[in-house]
């Protein structure tokens, strides 16, 4: 009966492409019966003759069309090879003729099952690939489903209409479907749209439909569309929540679109989706909704997402909840992405230092803000912003101390931000100072950069009269660098001269300089030569501890 063949549909699993009826019976069953094929075109041949006599008998129409229903619950080999031979005419053209002819007869019940029989048909004709291919072209089997959709039939006749459509927009040949007239619009109705059985289904087609690229800025810019997609990331149906974040996903990967999603309706989109990331029952779509967040970011956007306060304070409870790995690490990594679209000559720059200094008390999150620090500070026009953002370079360094992984990004940090536009630097604080003498002070190969950042960066530091005074003070430090000048004692290795570091005229060139030097493999670790021991920090000293000019001896106690 109808109603059973429609019971299958309902317990269908819509997030799988190509879930019809008996699929698996069909796909084990490779061989063709021939005579199978003969009686599949016999029928429509008859069915044909039927419908194009005077007086068409509903009852012979509905006869035919089970017969022919059966038969093709087959391998998707059989239909393409039966569509084939019965041509356009027959396997597309009648079954639009036949729904034409009984869409609007919704209180007979002869003419739901025939309409129902003819839908279930054409779900069985997109099992095949290259047949699916031609249906989702073909304009007049668009039509036919959307006249289902508009018309008065029952819900059954409705659902496995947009199973029809769903499968034709999952096809390559998906962009001729938005062109139909109609076909956008009625997806959207509040008669379609609030169904409970049929939102996932429609979820799902704009789902399809948003894979193809030149689909996207269409549909972004429909908003009643975007509307029922806003309203499906609410819906207690994990599937429907499921296409559509990724149909928000694949639409927001159109720059076009990124800015009108950002700032729809006040910035909704992005409020529910971070909530979702925090609130949804579902793993993975809490994932993937970090994803769609992460894939509106832009130059455009970042700015603006930057001045929204409400969304920063989220964002850095997200980050900081050491109890939920994932949604830490997707808040982290949406704040990398969104460091990178920003610089200090944005307004809310600053509001968005001030959320990175807040998530530092997240265990998890201090070596990726030390990451994302480090990427700005590369930045000259960064660097002073980042400098008078008021405790976060000693939050920073404190952090660093208790986490070792994130010791060498924050050295980089504190090299760059060293090294102000106008030649000058910053007065640092006990807690940097003690970051760098930790890290001068290392003798592991493998730390070789960050122990050349760390004296470098106490050199330039020095070059200021408050930092002077402190250093003076810091005995750990006298040490630190004093070692670095014994003699004969194994350091890092450097076959080059130092005098082209100390040359340098940014962090960026000491770093690339110094990591080539120490870049290449060799096979034991050479005594440091007496010029090369002492050349970085005995320079480094002088300036400290003597004042400027190279005149001045270190006396003997040194």
């Amino acid at each position: 009966s109808l109603d059973a063949l429609c019971a299958k549909f309902d317990n269908v699993d819509l997030s799988m492409a190509g879930s019809n009826i008996e699929q698996k019976e069909r796909e084990n069953d490779d061989k063709i019966d021939e005579s199978d094929i003969i009686s599949s075109i016999a029928l429509f041949v008859q069915l044909e003759k039927e419908m194009n006599s005077k007086s068409t008998m509903d009852g012979v129409v509905e006869l035919i069309l089970t017969a022919i229903e059966k038969v093709h619950r087959r391998s998707s080999k059989f239909i393409k090879q039966s569509v084939k031979l019965a041509g356009k005419k027959k396997a597309f053209d009648l079954p639009c003729q036949i729904i034409s002819k009984y869409v609007n007869c919704h209180q007979d019940s002869q003419a739901k099952t025939i309409i129902g029989l003819t839908t279930i048909l054409l779900i069985h004709f997109t099992t095949a690939t290259s047949v699916k291919q031609k249906m989702a072209k073909n304009n007049e089997i668009i039509e036919a489903m959307v006249n289902i959709l508009k018309s008065d039939m029952n819900g059954q006749i409705k659902i496995l209409s947009l199973n029809v459509l769903s499968e034709l927009a999952f096809s390559e040949s998906n962009s001729t479907m938005l062109h139909v007239d109609g076909f956008l619009s009625i997806l959207s109705e509040p008669q379609i749209s609030s169904q409970k059985k049929m939102r996932p289904l429609v979820a799902k087609i704009f789902l399809s439909l948003a894979t193809t690229s030149d689909n996207r800025l269409i549909l972004g810019h429909k908003n009643d569309i975007i509307d029922f997609l806003l309203g499906c990331l609410n819906d207690v149906s994990e599937i429907t929540r499921q296409n559509a974040v990724g149909a928000l996903g694949n639409i927001s990967a159109c720059d076009e679109n990124k800015l009108k999603l950002v700032t729809y309706h006040a910035g909704e989109m992005v409020h529910i989706l971070l909530f979702m990331t925090r609130h949804d029952d579902v793993k993975y779509l809490r994932d993937d909704a970090v994803a769609v967040l992460t894939n509106l970011l832009n130059a455009e956007t970042s700015p603006l997402i930057c001045g929204d306060q409400d969304f920063l304070n989220d964002l850095v409870d997200q980050a900081v909840d050491d109890d939920d790995i994932g949604v830490q690490r997707g808040a982290l990594k949406f704040c990398r992405r969104l460091s990178s679209h920003v610089d200090a000559n944005d307004e809310n720059y600053a509001m968005l230092l001030q959320a990175l200094h807040r998530t530092l008390i997240g265990n998890n999150a201090v070596i990726h803000v030390a990451a994302i620090m480090k990427e700005m500070a590369s930045k000259q026009k960064n660097r002073r912003a980042l400098v008078e953002s008021r405790g976060l370079l000693d939050a920073l360094g404190s952090a660093s101390l208790e986490f070792e992984e994130a010791r060498d990004d924050v050295v980089k940090t504190l090299l760059f931000c060293s090294y102000l536009e106008d030649g000058s630097t910053f007065v640092a604080g006990r807690n940097i100072l003690t970051v760098l003498t930790h890290a001068a002070g290392l003798t592991k190969r493998k730390d070789a950069l960050s122990r050349f950042a760390a004296i470098k960066t106490i050199k330039k530091l020095g070059t200021h009269r408050d930092n002077r005074k402190l250093m003076k003070k810091n005995n750990s430090l006298f040490f630190a660098l004093k070692w670095a000048i014994k003699k004969n004692a194994k350091i890092v290795t450097i076959t080059d001269t130092v005098t082209e570091l100390l040359s340098a005229d940014s962090p960026e060139d000491m770093l690339e300089t110094f990591g080539q030097i120490i870049g290449n493999d060799h096979d034991t670790e050479p005594e440091v030569k007496d010029d090369e021991l002492t050349a970085l920090a005995h320079e480094t000293l002088r300036s400290l501890y003597l004042g400027k000019g190279p005149t001045k001896k270190i006396t003997k106690g040194w």
